[in-house]
């Protein structure tokens, strides 16, 4: 299921959903099943590079064994090649997901390229939950925490080298 332009509300049945948001602020809910969200640069004739640009997009996946993906890797799209890209790279702390239910027992993370490409920290951030401690993700900047791509809520205790918490593609 695609969003378009603006800000869009996405919701997936009791089936494995993929739920792709697009542009604007989107609030994605996979629901039941085992399900793939994304919420910034997936539409099926988007070919531009400018993921997730200015956009706070909720990710919830409900119960089942959910991935958030926070980039893309490279496709072709109506015959034309798409970068692979980061999603919300452009505006330090004004654009991220938010992933509202990460359960580290099933739940994973797509990132674009490595571990070492990333930097975990753990910190309360407003906005995000309740007023427990969350997981940031950011970009890593020379070993410190850069442009900011993802607030996990409420959850702590991540670790980027975890193959069942986070995979990476090329």
């Amino acid at each position: 299921m695609y969003g378009g332009e603006d800000n869009d509300q996405l919701n997936g049945g009791r089936a494995n959903d993929e739920l792709f948001g697009n542009r604007g602020n989107d609030q994605l809910n996979g629901n039941d099943g085992n399900d793939t969200l994304a919420g910034a640069g997936y539409a099926i004739d988007d070919t531009s590079s400018d993921y997730g640009v200015g956009e706070v997009d909720t990710l919830t996946g409900g119960s089942g064994a959910d991935r958030f993906n926070l980039g893309t890797p490279e496709r072709t799209v109506n015959g034309t090649t798409v970068s692979k890209g980061v999603f919300y790279t452009a505006s330090g702390k004004n654009d991220f997901a938010l992933i509202a239910d990460f359960n580290v027992a099933e739940d994973t993370i797509g990132l674009l390229g490595s571990a070492s490409d990333y930097v975990l920290v753990e910190q309360s951030f407003a906005g995000a939950g309740d007023s427990s401690t969350d997981t940031l993700i950011h970009q890593n900047n020379s070993g410190q925490a850069g442009e900011l791509i993802g607030v996990v809520a409420d959850v702590t205790g991540l670790a980027l080298s975890s193959s069942t918490q986070f995979t990476f593609f090329s």
